[in-house]
């Protein structure tokens, strides 16, 4: 259990950037410490949504398996800081991520917290949280990384052409002073010849607004970047988008436009879906 935890934590920390640090105390060297940016969700009893990012601390026990979450956090127009109590990872092999959970607690700064539910697929370091406290239901998630997709798309011109693949993935990155997001996609495919490259696709100014189911994602004109093929060019437009279930569904379509600038080549004009999520069942 040790080594495999040791092993999956690792690859977390650089997949989604967290930071890192085994715990110096030798009565407890099996414990590692984990500081993650949260993007978080505060949603009222009339659904009211106030969007924050935030530091949580994430302690992983390998001996016992189990997961520890201390937020610091605005809720309600009060800070808040707790620490959870222990919470067992438990692994569902079916979807391939480990459940945690916890029944409600006073933490010791006096806080109360209800129904604290979790999701943490440590092969990647995608990770969910939900909890209530004084009436607000919070949702956390240490950026919007979906790894189970299902892209789609065709010709515009004739509607023929059908591309479908499971291999791209889709990570955004929430900019909190502009609300914009950028958008990376690993094995980007629009067509078969385009998917064989196995490239990084970059879009930015996307923008993005919190609801109480999620986020909604829109953009009338941006323009993407293919790693290695700067010559061309790539225009998404009509792009619309909704991230529900907590956050951890995410739906997508838009236009694509690519522009051979060196051979002057015919344009490529598909439309393109996309279907993803972060975990094998969403998050309720």
């Amino acid at each position: 259990m040790i080594k495999k935890f040791f092993t999956l934590i690792a690859a977390a920390t650089l997949m989604l950037g967290m930071t890192s640090c085994l715990n110096s105390n030798d009565d407890n060297n099996n414990v590692q410490n984990l500081l993650a940016t949260m993007y978080n969700r505060v949603v009222g009893a009339d659904d009211s949504v106030v969007y924050s990012s935030s530091t949580y601390n994430i302690a992983i026990d390998y001996a016992s398996g189990s997961i520890t979450i201390s937020p610091t956090i605005v809720v309600g127009g009060s800070n808040i800081t707790f620490t959870s109590p222990e919470m067992k990872l438990n692994y569902n092999n079916t979807d391939n991520y480990y459940a945690f959970s916890s029944g409600a607690f006073t933490s010791s700064t006096g806080v109360t917290v209800q129904n604290l539910t979790g999701q943490f697929d440590l092969s990647n370091g995608t990770l969910y949280v939900s909890y209530f406290i004084n009436g607000y239901r919070v949702y956390a998630t240490v950026g919007l990384y979906y790894s189970l997709s299902t892209t789609t798309s065709y010709d515009l011109t004739n509607q023929g052409g059908l591309y479908s693949t499971t291999k791209s993935t889709y990570a955004f990155t929430i900019d909190n002073p502009t609300m914009t997001t950028s958008l990376t996609i690993t094995n980007f495919g629009l067509t078969n010849d385009i998917a064989a490259r196995g490239q990084l696709m970059t879009i930015s100014g996307i923008k993005i607004t919190p609801t109480a189911a999620g986020y909604t994602l829109s953009a009338d004109s941006v323009t993407g970047k293919l790693n290695n093929y700067e010559y061309e060019t790539y225009t998404f437009t009509n792009v619309r988008g909704s991230i529900t279930d907590g956050g951890t569904s995410l739906t997508l379509t838009c236009d694509c436009k690519v522009t051979d600038e060196s051979s002057k080549a015919s344009e490529i004009n598909r439309r393109m879906t996309v279907d993803g999520k972060m975990f094998g069942v969403a998050s309720n």
